[in-house]
Parts: C-alpha cells; sequence; structure tokens
C-alpha cells in the first residue's frame, strides 16, 4: 500500500481529508505500465477496520467495493 507519510514529497491532507487521501492512495501502480490496480478486498477491509469504519466481524462484498 502507499502511504503519503511514507514520502518526504507528500504532505498529508489537512484534517478530515488526510482519510479521503490516504483512501485513494490504497491502489497500487502496475510498473512499468498505464494502469491502476483497485485494492483487494482484504486490503479495503483492513483499511475500513483500522480507521474503525468498519466492524470487526464485517464483510465487503463485491457490491460493496
Amino acid at each position: 500500500m502507499i502511504d503519503a507519510r511514507d514520502h518526504g514529497w507528500a504532505y498529508p491532507a489537512p484534517g478530515d481529508l488526510e482519510l479521503v487521501q490516504r483512501f485513494l492512495n490504497l491502489h497500487e501502480h502496475a510498473v512499468g505500465r498505464d494502469v491502476d490496480l483497485a485494492p483487494s478486498r482484504e486490503r479495503l477491509e483492513a483499511f475500513l477496520r483500522d480507521r474503525e469504519l468498519l466492524r470487526p466481524n464485517e464483510r465487503l462484498t463485491g457490491r460493496d467495493r
């Protein structure tokens, strides 16, 4: 996962916008190709659980994604 806080050139967005910034940074770039890969369901679930936006026993469905 790309995390804006891991890069010296990127500054976190102010206030609640940091959550949006970090969510958008979940995608992966295919090296050498102009393709963005959507994050896996597991990665999305972990992101949402870490921020208490998804309960521990909740699962994302394909429709949620």
